[in-house]
């Protein structure tokens, strides 16, 4: 189930990715190559479902904190593509909500 998330990740696909997170999968998962969902999310091309994505994954108990390989959060990475993130937290510490705003 979790390598079916990781495609659904990659391809942008929503409702893949909402079935699946309905199912048990998990948004904390590295791939092999060392990349967080969330990374994965933030790597997606500038007009696909990118922030729709990060949001499901973050709404679903992804950790903003989890790193890569090189040791950067989904926060750093969304600061080297110059973007600003904001990360809004819910009652127990979840992140609730994620925006870009251009910088």
């Amino acid at each position: 189930m979790d390598k079916s998330l990781v495609l659904a990740v990659v391809q942008s696909d929503i409702q893949s990715s909402i079935s699946l997170l309905a199912s048990g999968a998990c948004t904390n998962i590295i791939t092999p190559s060392g990349q967080p969902l969330l990374h994965l999310a933030l790597a997606l091309d500038e007009g696909s479902h990118d922030l729709a994505m990060v949001q499901l994954l973050l709404i679903n108990g992804a950790n903003p904190e989890c790193k890569n390989l090189q040791g950067s959060t989904a926060l750093d990475m969304a600061r080297e593509e110059e973007f600003k993130l904001l990360v809004g937290f819910g009652a127990e510490g979840s992140s609730s909500f994620i925006n870009y705003i251009p910088t």
